[in-house]
């Protein structure tokens, strides 16, 4: 909005910068003793060669550790943290 007040041009100006909402912090999930027997689900973002990768995680597994199973996933753009088969689990 600019007004004229003797020939002078003033500006209003919004500054954007908002407050961000209070939180309340969660602890982290206590760490598992041990991957042995588990099933770790490689959830795919797909973003770019992200299945490569995931596939050479999912080999470095089979090879340091068979006893953790590895299965992928890809991820759900509607529930936000992987496909509606991990979503409803």
């Amino acid at each position: 909005m600019a007004n004229e007040t003797n020939g002078d041009a003033k500006i209003s100006v919004l500054n954007p910068v908002g407050y961000p909402p209070k939180i309340t912090p969660k602890p982290m999930a206590p760490r598992l003793g041990s991957l042995d027997g588990k099933t770790l689900y490689l959830v795919d973002p797909r973003f770019d060669d992200s299945g490569l990768f995931l596939r050479q995680v999912q080999n470095w597994f089979a090879e340091h550790m068979p006893s953790v199973k590895t299965k992928p996933d890809f991820f759900c753009a509607r529930c936000r943290i992987g496909s509606p088969s991990i979503c409803h689990r």
